[in-house]
């Protein structure tokens, strides 16, 4: 599972750099330090650890310009969550939970927005964020939370994308 989550990162990454950059570089973001661990770890110590909350970090001031605004956490496997688990199970399930470390981590990183991405074997990667992130209308009351699919996503205009969430 381990080389699988790895491989799903590195491919998030190179996506995002893509999307980003209007196709033209796969480098601007990158793996976070042991995917976030270090930043909870020194904030267990009161410190603070600049780009590294979540799993995923800019190599570049221009790919900051994703990381400044939103703080991603990727989930790899776990075939029996889904999304539905916000509506129809008590607490959201274990996507309740996810998502509740993309806040925390959102939240030492101090940005705006959080993001989930949570692929399962043979599915589509999907995309959880806060309604106004998206632009969508939230999926569920729980959690406030709307949904998309990751390749959806990526079809969307990166700037502006990015300019509505900058203003």
């Amino acid at each position: 599972m381990a080389k699988k989550g790895s491989e799903f990162e590195r491919d998030t990454c190179r996506r995002l750099s893509l999307w980003l950059s209007d196709g033209e570089h796969d480098d601007w973001l990158w793996r976070s330090a042991t995917s976030g661990a270090r930043a909870t770890v020194r904030a267990r110590k009161g410190k603070s650890t600049r780009g590294h909350c979540g799993d995923i970090a800019a190599t570049c001031p221009e790919g900051e310009r994703l990381t400044k605004l939103v703080t991603i956490e990727l989930k790899r496997g776990y075939q029996h969550v889904t999304g539905i688990d916000l509506i129809d199970s008590v607490g959201g399930g274990n996507i309740a939970k996810f998502i509740a470390q993309a806040k925390e981590a959102r939240q030492r990183a101090g940005t705006p927005y959080w993001m989930l991405i949570h692929k399962r074997d043979r599915r589509a990667a999907v995309v959880y964020a806060p309604p106004e992130f998206l632009g969508m209308i939230q999926m569920g009351e729980l959690n406030n939370t709307a949904v998309t699919r990751f390749d959806d996503l990526l079809d969307w205009d990166a700037e502006s994308f990015l300019s509505r969430l900058e203003t």
